[in-house]
């Protein structure tokens, strides 16, 4: 889709640039409709007028000039999704964004607008969620899930935001910006084609790489858990004795040692002369009566 007059007309009204404020009280007013109308002109698709904010944005650092041409893209992506009936693949492809920052600054708008609905919105706008779900996401299906409260009019109805009059032309990047983009140097390489092929093959690629690492994680699980079993059982190996008894063994304290015979005494009396009635008169007595 191109964007014609009428659609021009309806991005400036849903900007809602304070022109006095912006330009130092009208000073540099016709400077900024120049720099404004050469980012976006008349008959510029969505695609190119991405293309060139990507571009000037790639050429500041950080500051208040980068922080509002980043404000102007992101309005630019909620009137496109909001009037274009395109889908949220086709913004991401041509903005080169994430599709969970389109998908973020897609919500809290319709959150900001509708605030007492955010339990009805979130789940649709849901970034952990599979993003196929939400690549085919357009206005006509945003008419349908919110067929009850939705109204595009009210969707496009301009908030109070402090960037609506920054003074940008008073910055030092501005007047670099502003030759840069009056002399059409916008050093725009990757085209539109190039970035959607490579967003599909980003895509295929991302499954190949999550199908790696949850093998790599398994086979990695797998192997920790072989190695920790080998090792506690080594360490439960070493910790445990068991004792057996050993009838074989000798004992090292135990010495013997032959006797003297010429030894006058001795423990242990082998004389066969024993006294017998000493040993009878052990014996208890026992009388028998006569029947």
């Amino acid at each position: 889709m191109e964007i014609n007059t009428p659609d021009l007309f309806g991005l400036r009204k849903f900007l809602n640039l304070d022109l006095e404020a912006i330009s130092w009280q009208g000073r540099y007013i016709e400077d900024f409709e120049n720099f404004f109308y050469n980012i976006i002109s008349q008959g510029d698709s969505f695609a190119q007028i991405y293309q060139k904010l990507a571009a000037l944005n790639s050429d500041l650092k950080v500051g208040p000039l980068k922080s509002w041409l980043k404000w102007l893209q992101q309005k630019v992506i909620i009137y496109d999704f909001f009037t274009s009936d395109r889908t949220i693949e086709k913004i991401v492809v041509e903005s080169s964004l994430n599709i969970k920052d389109v998908i973020l600054l897609l919500r809290n708008h319709l959150v900001d607008v509708f605030p007492f609905r955010e339990s009805t919105i979130n789940p649709v706008f849901n970034v952990h969620t599979n993003n196929e779900s939400l690549y085919g996401l357009n206005l006509s299906n945003i008419k349908v899930v919110f067929s009850d409260f939705f109204d595009t009019e009210k969707v496009l109805t301009p908030e109070p935001d402090l960037m609506q009059s920054l003074e940008v032309t008073l910055y030092d990047d501005w007047k670099i910006l502003y030759k840069k983009v009056v002399d059409g140097d916008f050093n725009v390489i990757n085209s539109v084609e190039s970035r959607s092929s490579w967003f599909h093959f980003s895509k295929s690629f991302k499954y190949i790489l999550e199908a790696i690492i949850v093998t790599s994680i398994a086979l990695l699980i797998g192997f920790g858990v072989k190695y920790l079993n080998k090792y506690y059982e080594k360490i439960l190996v070493e910790r445990i004795q068991v004792f057996e008894p050993s009838y074989f063994k000798t004992d090292a304290t135990v010495s013997f040692k032959l006797r003297d015979s010429n030894s006058e005494s001795s423990n242990l009396d082998l004389s066969p002369d024993l006294d017998i009635e000493q040993e009878q008169s052990a014996l208890p007595e026992y009388s028998f009566m006569e029947e």
